[in-house]
């Protein structure tokens, strides 16, 4: 518990105040570099679930309220809107990015993209702040 109690408030002291993540917080470019919110997902998703495993209350209440605002950025500034000059489905959660690595192939890299897991761990820490899903059960 201790270590993931340290890599949560790791993360926390380094997210930008966006509370969307670097896409590689190694990036020599931090705090210039792109975020990526299919890791923000996962790291809501992680912060969820040790809200309800936290040994005192007040880890537990910590780690709520970080969930609770990192689900919400991305909602607010990368979800798909179907507005006048964009054609995607609304609700798609994009700003993404995928195998950004220097020694990657072009053609393997996703950058601002929607990615099915950034979708899912989404979808599942909105169910689980909504109470339909128990995240120590996930």
């Amino acid at each position: 518990m201790e270590q993931l109690i340290a890599g949560a408030d790791w993360c926390l002291s380094h997210v930008p105040a966006s509370m969307v993540v670097f896409w590689d917080f190694d990036d020599p470019a931090v705090p210039s570099t792109e975020t990526d919110t299919a890791a923000t997902a996962i790291t809501c998703s992680a912060l969820l679930k040790l809200a309800r495993l936290a040994p005192t209350a007040a880890l537990r209440a910590k780690y709520r309220e970080a969930g609770e605002r990192t689900a919400k950025a991305p909602i607010e500034s990368y979800l798909t809107t179907a507005g006048a000059n964009d054609t995607r489905p609304p609700g798609m959660l994009v700003g993404a990015y995928f195998n950004k690595r220097r020694d990657a192939r072009a053609q393997d890299a996703a950058n601002k993209a929607e990615t099915i897991f950034g979708s899912y761990y989404l979808f599942e820490s909105l169910n689980v702040l909504d109470g339909l899903l128990e995240a120590e059960k996930i």
